[in-house]
């Protein structure tokens, strides 16, 4: 039947999509928390930045990498830009620079996502693989670091008798949820990727077919991949680093 009436095949399949974007954890709320969640993660290490910059010579180290993560990540984040739109024309790639340089690049691919954007002409990458490439090189080059260095200097501060600001609690568990949420959106849509499960079933498939679990397996895994992170930044603390 599918054979012989083809557009019965593609009213399904975008009947299907629809379904998933709108589902309590479907496509559009994941990117839609995950853009706000980069989003905070940059603003509260740039408070947090400031604060070193003010603090002296004592958390000079602090500083340093916490620059030096950004950079990293901005500098990453801009090689992808050229590399996705170097067809596209220099106005275009400057565009997207700017959103890399206002920190709106997330909120920008996670519309172009939930809007179902398909992959545009002389560009290298479809908008959802663009979005996890860049959620990839800031969880690595930016949160995971972040994380390090903001309980190493929180304890550092814990220890020396002294009051740990607000902005550096934020930084932290901003820095240790966007881990978490990267971490698990790329699990999760790894897994639940029909292709996948039909190619690899006794692989993919850990992710249950409920809504209400879904959302409970997305929730946990969340917190997993930041508790993780959290405990191996407490533990590279103590050996003194």
């Amino acid at each position: 039947m599918v054979e012989k009436h083809v557009w019965f095949k593609l009213v399904i399949v975008m009947i299907s999509k629809s379904i998933v974007k709108t589902a309590a954890w479907g496509l559009m709320w994941r990117v839609t928390v995950g853009a706000i969640l980069s989003l905070s993660d940059l603003i509260t290490d740039l408070i947090v930045l400031r604060q070193y910059w003010e603090g002296g010579e004592k958390i000079m180290k602090h500083r340093n990498a916490s620059l030096a993560c950004l950079v990293t990540s901005i500098a990453l984040q801009l090689l992808g830009v050229v590399f996705q739109n170097r067809k596209k024309g220099m106005l275009r790639i400057l565009k997207e620079m700017v959103y890399v340089f206002t920190s709106l690049k997330a909120p920008v691919d996670a519309s172009r996502v939930a809007m179902g954007a398909e992959k545009e002409k002389d560009t290298e990458m479809d908008p959802m693989t663009e979005m996890t490439l860049s959620k990839v090189t800031e969880m690595f080059a930016e949160s995971i670091p972040g994380a390090l260095i903001q309980t190493s200097a929180t304890l550092s501060t814990l220890r020396s008798g002294e009051i740990v600001s607000t902005a550096a609690y934020l930084s932290l568990l901003s820095s240790l949820l966007t881990t978490g949420f990267v971490s698990a959106t790329i699990s999760y849509d790894f897994d639940t990727d029909p292709k996948k499960r039909a190619a690899k079933p006794d692989f993919y498939g850990f992710v249950p077919d409920s809504s209400r679990r879904r959302a409970l397996m997305f929730v946990t895994m969340v917190l997993m991949s930041g508790i993780m992170v959290l405990m191996k930044s407490v533990f590279l603390f103590s050996l003194g680093w």
